[in-house]
């Protein structure tokens, strides 16, 4: 084959791999600049009497404010705008249906960022439903709310709704990510991945050897005569012709899994991967201080009691 077409061939393909890709990455990079998107987060949904021993637990009293206590729950949501278009306008305002097993007992607003911004909770114990009011909430602003239960809920159960533009009727809450919070002792990870692009860099490096080696080797084709059989003229090809292609083939692989490795090194989430991170006062993340304060709870031995 001849070196100039093979050569060209090549460049060819690498050309169109590295346009697909890099459309792919700017098609993602736009995509999530015009989301508008709002994520209920679990920062934690604890139990607090399931470590009781059942013959314990039925021998003790619990009531919160003359309340007769069953199970406490405790469950911390944090309510981000993770989208780039702000939150306004909304037709119903943000609200989270609490599961009819457990009833309301407190809800606090903790935490909200920026401060200023105005969130205020709506709470209707009889219909178990808490209202989040906000006339706006701008990108990667957020709010804390905790909640304290009284029964028993699983945390699928807990079900986050709105009514707004270009979102859905109903939210799916996620667990709160560990790199998602930038703490006063938080690990701050690498904006690049050098391990993924120094291995893409020797895969590309591996394919473009490979292929530039197969065009060294030296392939004369024999004229092709147009009232030869076909079989005749395949024959007289040399051995050495067919055992570039798969060369050629491995040479391809190769540089395709260099740049894709290279390009993943750098991916959208990575690269703006610091913008993202929020800021939360250590004593609020995954706090587990109770919302009842001690004079709140009467706990007493039914059977000592008279």
């Amino acid at each position: 084959m001849d070196n100039n077409i093979a050569i060209s061939i090549l460049s060819l393909i690498v050309g169109i791999l590295v346009t697909v890709l890099v459309s792919r990455y700017y098609f993602l990079l736009s995509d999530e600049k015009s989301k508008k998107e709002i994520i209920p987060y679990i920062d934690f949904f604890y139990e607090l009497l399931s470590g009781i021993d059942s013959e314990v637990r039925e021998a003790v009293s619990i009531k919160y404010k003359d309340i007769e206590v069953e199970e406490l729950i405790e469950v911390q949501f944090l309510i981000l705008n993770s989208g780039a278009k702000p939150i306004r306008d909304q037709i119903k305002p943000l609200t989270l249906e609490i599961p009819k097993s457990s009833k309301i007992m407190n809800a606090a607003l903790i935490y909200v960022s920026p401060k200023g911004r105005e969130v205020v909770l709506e709470v209707d114990k009889k219909i178990n439903k808490i209202k989040f009011l906000f006339n706006l909430l701008n990108k990667r602003e957020f709010f804390v709310v905790k909640l304290l239960l009284n029964g028993k809920a699983n945390i699928d159960d807990f079900k986050f709704k709105i009514t707004v533009d270009d979102l859905p009727p109903e939210l799916e809450a996620e667990y709160l990510p560990n790199d998602l919070i930038e703490g006063e002792t938080s690990f701050q990870e690498p904006l690049v991945n050098w391990g993924l692009i120094s291995g893409g860099f020797i895969f590309l490096l591996l394919g473009f050897s490979v292929g530039l080696l197969a065009l060294e080797i030296p392939v004369e084709l024999p004229n092709y005569v147009v009232s030869q059989p076909l079989i005749a003229y395949v024959s007289e090809i040399p051995l050495v012709w067919f055992a570039q292609w798969p060369c050629f083939i491995l040479s391809i692989l190769g540089i395709l899994a260099g740049i894709i490795q290279m390009i993943s090194g750098i991916s959208v989430e990575e690269t703006f991967k610091k913008k993202e991170k929020l800021k939360l006062p250590m004593d609020i993340l995954r706090s587990k201080s109770l919302l009842v304060q001690d004079f709140d709870l009467n706990i007493n031995n039914s059977k000592n009691s008279p």
